[in-house]
């Protein structure tokens, strides 16, 4: 077979079966399966980095709401496929390390040029160890993303009450006006 020399680049961006509906995504699944299947199965991925992520979770609804939700907001899914002749032992050491779009980026970086590239602002190639002390301060990743927040239990019960009192009038009004339109 004809190996090719020139490098290709394609980035695809599936949103409307997933953006809006809940369901949407499992009508995926079996494409994905297919994809995956005949990519295996043909060796098209013998020299084909294929970078496979979602940018978050739930959009809306009470799931958003819980602590697994929240977790997905601020986690997406990520599946990094390199052939043999690329695999390092950091990207199973990565798997648990904090990481960003950014490091993709440094990583393609390198494939592409056979080296790290260490002017990047931003991102650090997978394929070298991240480090374990790596923070969201660090990289920077905005407080609202990062995933080592930790909850805080509210002593100041006042604070809650008055909270608590808003949130039911505004709920009310919202009702109220909806019941009467």
């Amino acid at each position: 077979m004809h190996e090719r020399k020139q490098k290709y680049f394609a980035y695809h961006f599936m949103v409307k079966v997933t953006h809006d509906d809940l369901n949407g995504v499992g009508l995926l699944d079996p494409l994905i399966h297919r994809l995956f299947t005949r990519l295996f199965a043909n060796n098209l991925l013998n020299n084909t980095v294929l970078v496979f992520f979602s940018d978050h979770g739930m959009r809306f609804g009470s799931i958003r709401e819980t602590l697994s939700g929240k977790y997905e907001d601020r986690l997406p899914a990520m599946h990094i496929y390199l052939p043999s002749h690329l695999r390092t032992h950091n990207m199973t050491v990565n798997e648990h390390r904090l990481t960003t779009h950014f490091d993709i980026h440094a990583t393609l970086k390198h494939i592409l040029e056979g080296k790290p590239n260490n002017t990047l602002k931003y991102g650090k190639t997978l394929l070298e160890e991240i480090p374990v002390t790596r923070s969201c301060q660090s990289i920077p990743i905005l407080e609202h993303f990062c995933s080592c927040q930790s909850s805080q239990v509210i002593t100041d019960l006042k604070s809650v009450e008055v909270m608590s009192k808003f949130i039911v009038k505004q709920l009310n009004q919202l009702l109220y006006s909806t019941k009467n339109s």
